[in-house]
């Protein structure tokens, strides 16, 4: 709502996305991640645990054995987040 330079009227505005660097951005970006990794778990249970549990606002943090493990995960959790 907002009311214009009289203070008579009061416009409407919606948004239909949500803004970038909002206070609830990080929260918001974790609800879809978590929703994401519930929704599409049986594409990838190893990807949809990481994207659940080691991400915090944009970052990954977790820790594998081999570089080829990290690098088995990136590519599901990128694929996870595609679809």
């Amino acid at each position: 709502m907002w009311p214009d330079e009289e203070m008579e009227e009061v416009k409407e505005y919606r948004m239909f996305v949500h803004l970038f660097g909002a206070t609830s951005s990080p929260g918001v970006a974790t609800f879809g991640l978590q929703a994401l990794a519930d929704d599409h778990a049986d594409i990838s249970l190893t990807a949809a645990n990481f994207l659940k549990s080691d991400i915090y606002v944009d970052d990954g943090i977790t820790s594998v054995s081999t570089v080829q493990e990290a690098v088995t995960l990136v590519k599901e959790a990128t694929h996870l987040i595609a679809w």
